[in-house]
């Protein structure tokens, strides 16, 4: 299964006609109805929201700007003329990279029309570096100050609420020691991961945009590459 360039990128994508259990979502991933009790379930993708700007900080270079980094022939001769851009997740003390996506939100309104029940977040991962130094998690957030601009943010002026161990987290995706992303297909790069909880919280709320930002928890030095835009 090869990925469509959009499917690379970030997505906030809304479903109609889940359960509240993995097993729906595990269903459609498969290309499978999946059955509960005597009733039966085939959720339907009904709302996306592409990632309007993402970036990367990086404590090390604390006054420097990161939109994306490109996949030069460094990483591969197979990458050369492919245009693949990323952005960085990293845990290694004197060098925290966090990596940023800005989404727009659907209306309450929207949602009950819609008949949204659950929101995952999406992204392909490029690869993950140094993935046999032991066992990592990237813990993913949010924070609804979306002061910053993909083209200008930096360490030193990205929101104050960006930080490792953040409140408000949305989702862990966990990586065990000698897993890499790299020699993977499309589709086992692509990481879904359920958000229903706190995005229906902003919606509630009245929120029309969101920031979601990722970092490392263990001081490792492995990174996660993301797609970007």
């Amino acid at each position: 299964m090869k990925l469509s360039e959009t499917r690379k990128r970030g997505i906030l994508a809304a479903f109609a006609g889940c359960c509240a259990c993995l097993g729906a979502a595990v269903g459609l991933l498969n290309g499978e109805r999946t059955a509960f009790a005597a009733v039966e379930y085939a959720p339907q993708t009904v709302y996306e929201s592409v990632v309007t700007e993402d970036a990367y900080v990086r404590s090390s270079r604390a006054g420097s700007n990161f939109s994306s980094e490109a996949i030069t022939s460094a990483h591969g001769a197979q990458y050369v003329g492919k245009n693949y851009r990323v952005i960085n997740v990293k845990h290694k003390s004197g060098n925290e990279i966090f990596a940023m996506m800005k989404f727009s939100l659907p209306t309450a309104q929207r949602v009950a029309e819609l008949g949204i029940d659950t929101f995952e977040l999406q992204f392909s991962v490029f690869k993950n570096a140094d993935y046999n130094n032991g066992d990592q998690e990237y813990v993913f957030c949010y924070t609804t100050d979306n002061s910053w601009s993909e083209s200008t943010v930096t360490w030193n002026n990205k929101p104050a609420s960006i930080v490792q161990g953040a409140s408000h987290q949305m989702a862990v995706l966990q990586v065990e020691k000698g897993f890499e992303y790299e020699s993977k297909t499309d589709a086992e790069k692509l990481v879904r991961l359920d958000v229903t909880q706190s995005v229906q919280a902003l919606i509630a709320a009245g929120e029309e945009e969101v920031t979601v930002f990722a970092y490392g928890k263990n001081d490792l030095e492995t990174s996660l590459l993301i797609h970007a835009k």
